[in-house]
């Protein structure tokens, strides 16, 4: 198994995330929920996630995200603290789903 595969698969335990057990497994993820953990920040071997279509991870305590996968359609942000756009969002080629309600931002870029 890959390196970028142990270590995600290891930030998930720690922080009790269920995802598959396998690289094969979590290259064909396509949807990941990672809510009410109280995180801080999202590992960024997420971008290894080609798959991923849906990614939420509404209630925790996140002001920024690493790079995400581009095939990523739907993000759910709800109850975070963000108080800018996210710049990773900008260039998802598919990305067409976000929910960014009650978060702290007071402009959304256009």
């Amino acid at each position: 198994m890959e390196k970028w595969a142990i270590d995600f698969i290891k930030w998930c335990d720690d922080n009790s995330i269920e995802v598959p057990r396998t690289e094969k497994g979590l290259l064909e993820l396509e949807v990941l929920v990672i809510k009410n953990k109280g995180l801080h920040s999202v590992h960024p071997n997420i971008i290894h996630l080609k798959r991923l279509r849906r990614l939420n991870l509404e209630n925790n305590f996140l002001r920024d995200l690493p790079t995400l996968p581009s095939n990523l359609i739907t993000l759910i942000l709800k109850n975070n603290l963000f108080s800018e756009f996210p710049q990773s969002i900008r260039g998802l080629e598919y990305f067409s789903h976000l929910m960014i309600a009650d978060n702290i931002i007071d402009k959304i870029p256009f």
